[in-house]
């Protein structure tokens, strides 16, 4: 046999048993697979939390607390899941500009985190509804909250600086809120004087940000017997 067929019989034995080579794994990893799921079991898993992603600059979440069933198909010795293996996130899309209410359909690419050779089957609820809210932002007055009263025959009035503060919360939150209030400003019968303190702004909701957070408060402080004996002596010929 001369040596060109020689190599081409060569050839041809590497290449017929590269493709049996192949063919067996094939029918091989088919066969495995087909084993894997004869002995897979279907195991439950409750109360798996949702993650929401959002733009925090931007929405406001009504609800973050989703929780969400689970039907996992896991190899036999497995028989219990703790919901902690697993991981769900979904985000928020940008494009609304007043709040309403998200719809979503659960699907496996949601899945970020899972235990190995476990696979979701179904999501119990199937569709997530998320409410949610826009920020926006306002000026609104300030309410200087003060009590008690300061020395007998004394009379205050209190300013403070600014007079409107910028707050920026939930379009559904922000509609019912006219004004905001300081820290209540303790008055006592033993101020004669006027004076100036800083006072905090009592947020008027967990969801609003006040900017500033607090203000300058003047209280001026006046003598009215002292006023009063001027106005007579004003009077006298």
């Amino acid at each position: 046999m001369s040596p060109m067929a020689n190599r081409f019989r060569h050839h041809r034995f590497f290449f017929y048993d590269f493709w049996r080579k192949l063919i067996a794994l094939c029918l091989a990893l088919l066969v495995w697979k087909l084993v894997d799921m004869q002995l897979r079991s279907v195991v439950p898993v409750q109360q798996v939390r949702v993650k929401v992603k959002y733009d925090t600059r931007k929405y406001y979440l009504k609800e973050d607390n989703f929780l969400v069933d689970l039907e996992a198909s896991t190899p036999s010795r497995m028989t219990q899941l703790d919901p902690e293996l697993f991981q769900i996130e979904v985000t928020l899309p940008t494009t609304y500009e007043h709040s309403g209410i998200y719809y979503l359909k659960l699907r496996n690419r949601h899945v970020v985190k899972k235990p190995l050779r476990v696979n979701i089957k179904t999501f119990q609820p199937n569709n997530l509804a998320i409410p949610f809210d826009v920020l926006v932002p306002e000026e609104l007055k300030v309410h200087i909250n003060t009590q008690g009263k300061v020395k007998s025959g004394f009379e205050y009035s209190a300013t403070c600086r600014p007079k409107t503060v910028r707050i920026i919360g939930p379009s559904q939150v922000i509609r019912n809120i006219p004004e905001v209030s300081t820290e209540p400003l303790q008055l006592s019968p033993d101020i004669a004087k006027s004076f100036s303190v800083p006072c905090a702004i009592i947020k008027p909701h967990t969801a609003v940000r006040v900017f500033p957070s607090q203000v300058t408060v003047d209280v001026l402080v006046e003598n009215t017997l002292s006023t009063a004996s001027q106005s007579f002596s004003s009077l006298s010929p």
